[in-house]
C-alpha cells in the first residue's frame, strides 16, 4: 500500500473512531429534564367606591396543589378625567432604577439581598422578582391622578368605560402579544356600586355595561364585570393577607453545592444572575435550609465562615407551612367595612360562612361586610345625625376641631342611600358646620351610629349580625391603617396609649392643627372623628378588648404589596384553570455534550480531508 493510500486510510480511521466515540458520549448519562413552566397572566380591575385600579398578575402554569403561585407585575390607577379632581397616586414602572433579579431566584437569598442591600449603587435595594405576590417598590417617577370610582359615573356611564382605557393600554404593553387573547380579565365593583344598585339599579347596570364594552374592545379573554358581595370582598382580602405573609404556602430551599468563584452565580431553573459583592460580607447560614443534598463546605461552623464569593445550586419546593396560624383580616373602605377570620367554633349563620380550598388545604371562615359603615359613609351618617338633632341650619360638630367651619347643602349631605333626609329639609338649604372639639361628646355621637344589642341570637358584632368571638392575630389595612398611621399609632402601642393619643389630638384646635400639619389640610378635620369611629368599631363592634388589642397589626402592605381583594380573587380563580404538565426533554451534561460535538466536528473534518485527497490524487 502506497503512502497516499495509507494517509487516506488513516483519515478514514480517525473519522470512524471519532464518530463512534461521539455517538457513545451522546447517549451516556442522558436524563429527563423538566423545562421551566410557561407563564400565565391575569388582569383584575378593582372598582372601589373612591378609586379604580388595574392589577396585572402572573403565575407559573404548572401550579401548586391546583392553586397558582401568583405575583403582581404592576398596578395602574385609573386617572381622573378632565374637570374632575383626584389625589396623586404613585405607581411603579419596571426597569426604572430597580435592580432586576433572574426568574426563579431563591426566596431566602432574595430576603437576604433585600436586607443587606447588595445591589449596584443608584438602584432600589429590592429584586424585581420577589416571593409570592411581592413587587418592587415604586420609583421616583410616573405620578398620575387617581380618579373617582365608577359609581361616580352614574350620570355618564360612557365616561366610566373611557376612563379604563389608559390602564388597559398599559397592560397591553406588559402582557406578551401572543398571550393576550388567553389572558383572563375581570372587573369587580365593591361597595360604591352596591350603594348605587340600591339607589338606582338601572344606572348601575348601565355603568357595568359600558365598562364591559370598553374592556371587550381589547384582545383579552374578558370574563365579565360584576358587583362583588361584601362577603366576597372580605374573604378575598383575607386570602391576600395570608398568601403574602406565607401562612397558606411557603417556599423551602435545599442547598446542593457551594463552589469557590469570584462572583455570585445563583442558578435556578436554568437562569443565571451575577452580582459583584463588597468584601467582607458573609451569607448567614440560618437563611439556607439544607435538606436532601450534600453540602460541600463541611460543617455548619465552616459554612458560616464561607465568603459570599461562592456559587450556589438550589432545589425549590412550595409547601404548606406547619404549625402556622392564619391571620384574620380587617378592611375599612369608603362605603363598607369587612371582618374575616377563622373562628375556633363552627359558624352558626350560613350567611356569614365561607369555604375555600387553597394549595390542597381547606379553610372554613367567618366573613361579614357592613354596608354604609365604611369611613366616608360613616362620617356622612354622623353629620346627618348631628343635623337632625339640631334645630337650626347651624350644626355643632364635637368631632371637628374648635375653630373649623365648613358649609354644605342638604342635597350634598343626603346624596347617599346610607342617610335619609328629613321630609322638612330643603335640598338647597346651606348648612353651617362648626367644630367644637369635644372628645367626650364625639365618642357619644359615634356610638349612636351602632346598635350593640345582640338580643337572643347569641354572640354578635353590631346591628344584630351574628359573629363568633374574635380569635388569633389580625391584619387591619386600608382605612384602619391610614388614620392610625397619621396619628403614629401603627407600632403596636397599647390600647391605653392609643386612647391617650386620640384624646390629645381631638382636644387641639384648628389653628394648632393647621400649623402642625400644613400638608394634610384636605382630611385634617376628619382624623378625630375617624379615630373615634375606628376605636368604637373595633372595641364595641367587633368585640376586641384590652387583652386582644395587641393581636391587631395595622399596616398598608404585606410583603411590600398593597393589600386588597384582587390578589385573593386571582389566587382563588387559578383553581379553575387547568394546570399545564411540565414538558420533559432529554438533558445532557455540558462537558460530555461538548466532547461529543467536538469529536463529531473532528470526524467530519477528517472525512472531508480524506475525500479531498482521494479526489485530487486520482485526478493527477
Amino acid at each position: 500500500m502506497g503512502s497516499k493510500a495509507k494517509a487516506i486510510a488513516a483519515l478514514l480511521a480517525v473519522t470512524c473512531v471519532c464518530s463512534i466515540i461521539a455517538l457513545i458520549l451522546s447517549v451516556v448519562n442522558v436524563k429527563d429534564v423538566l423545562l421551566s413552566p410557561s407563564t400565565k397572566y391575569g388582569l383584575v380591575f378593582d372598582a372601589g367606591s373612591t378609586h379604580t385600579s388595574l392589577y396585572i398578575y402572573r403565575w407559573p402554569a404548572d401550579k401548586e396543589n391546583d392553586t397558582g403561585i401568583v405575583s403582581q407585575v404592576e398596578a395602574c390607577s385609573v386617572s381622573a378625567p378632565a374637570g374632575l379632581t383626584g389625589r396623586a397616586q404613585h405607581f411603579s414602572l419596571p426597569g426604572s432604577g430597580v435592580c432586576s433579579a433572574s426568574p426563579g431566584m431563591p426566596t431566602a437569598l432574595l430576603l437576604w439581598l433585600e436586607r443587606k442591600r447588595l445591589q449596584r449603587p443608584g438602584c432600589v435595594a429590592m429584586p424585581q422578582l420577589l416571593p409570592p405576590g411581592r413587587t418592587a417598590p415604586s420609583t421616583e417617577q410616573g405620578w398620575t391622578w387617581q380618579g373617582p370610582g365608577i359609581s361616580s359615573y352614574a350620570d355618564d356611564p360612557v365616561g366610566a368605560g373611557a376612563s379604563l382605557k389608559p390602564c388597559l393600554d398599559r397592560a397591553m404593553k406588559i402582557v406578551p402579544a401572543e398571550q393576550q387573547r388567553e389572558t383572563p380579565t375581570y372587573l369587580g365593583a365593591t361597595a360604591g356600586m352596591r350603594l348605587l344598585r340600591e339607589e338606582n339599579s338601572t344606572k348601575a347596570e348601565q355603568v357595568l355595561a359600558e365598562v364591559s364594552k370598553a374592556i371587550g374592545e381589547y384582545p383579552v379573554d374578558f370574563r365579565g364585570a360584576r358587583i362583588l358581595t361584601g362577603s366576597e370582598e372580605g374573604s378575598f382580602g383575607w386570602i391576600t393577607v395570608n398568601y403574602l405573609l406565607e401562612t397558606l404556602v411557603k417556599l423551602s430551599l435545599a442547598l446542593c453545592s457551594r463552589v469557590p468563584t469570584h462572583r455570585w452565580i445563583l442558578g435556578s431553573q436554568g437562569y443565571t444572575w451575577q452580582q459583584d459583592q463588597p468584601p467582607g460580607d458573609r451569607v448567614p447560614f440560618s437563611l439556607i435550609k439544607v435538606s436532601g443534598c450534600q453540602q460541600m463546605c463541611g460543617s455548619q461552623e465552616a459554612a458560616a465562615q464561607c465568603s459570599v464569593e461562592v456559587s450556589f445550586s438550589f432545589a425549590e419546593k412550595w409547601e404548606h407551612p406547619q404549625d402556622t396560624e392564619v391571620l384574620g383580616a380587617l378592611d375599612l373602605g369608603g362605603a363598607s367595612t369587612q371582618i374575616t377570620f377563622q373562628p375556633g367554633v363552627p359558624v352558626e349563620d350560613r350567611n356569614t360562612s365561607v369555604f375555600f380550598q387553597l394549595y390542597g388545604t381547606n379553610y372554613s371562615l367567618y366573613s361579614h361586610s357592613y354596608l354604609c359603615y365604611g369611613q366616608s359613609q360613616a362620617l356622612k351618617m354622623l353629620l346627618a345625625a348631628l343635623h337632625q338633632a339640631s334645630s337650626s341650619a347651624q350644626i355643632s360638630h364635637p368631632c371637628y376641631p374648635q375653630g373649623y367651619q365648613e358649609n354644605i347643602t342638604v342635597a350634598e349631605l343626603y346624596d347617599s342611600p346610607c342617610v335619609r333626609a328629613p321630609s322638612s329639609a330643603s335640598p338647597g338649604l346651606v348648612l353651617m358646620v362648626m367644630g367644637t372639639g369635644d372628645p367626650a361628646a364625639c365618642g357619644t355621637a359615634v356610638q349612636r351610629l351602632f346598635n350593640f344589642s345582640c338580643g337572643a341570637q347569641g354572640p354578635c358584632g353590631f346591628n344584630g349580625v351574628y359573629q363568633p368571638p374574635v380569635r388569633g392575630r389580625f391584619f387591619a389595612f386600608a382605612g384602619f391603617y391610614y388614620t392610625f398611621n397619621f396619628l403614629n399609632l401603627t407600632r403596636q402601642q397599647s390600647l391605653s396609649e392609643v386612647n391617650t393619643t386620640v384624646l390629645s389630638f381631638c382636644r387641639r384646635n384648628w389653628a394648632e392643627l393647621v400649623q402642625s400639619f400644613p400638608r394634610h389640610l384636605k382630611y385634617l378635620h376628619t382624623y378625630c372623628s375617624v379615630a373615634f369611629y375606628i376605636l368604637t368599631l373595633l372595641l364595641d363592634g367587633y368585640k376586641f378588648n384590652e387583652h386582644t388589642w395587641s393581636n391587631i397589626h395595622f399596616s398598608r402592605q404585606a410583603a411590600n404589596t398593597d393589600i386588597g381583594w384582587t390578589l385573593g380573587f386571582m389566587l382563588n380563580l387559578t383553581n379553575m384553570f387547568p394546570a399545564e404538565a411540565l414538558q420533559r426533554v432529554k438533558g445532557h451534561q455540558p462537558g460530555l455534550w461538548a466532547g461529543a460535538v467536538s469529536l463529531l466536528v473532528l470526524a467530519i473534518v477528517a472525512g472531508l480531508v480524506a475525500v479531498f485527497l482521494h479526489c485530487s490524487w486520482k485526478t493527477k
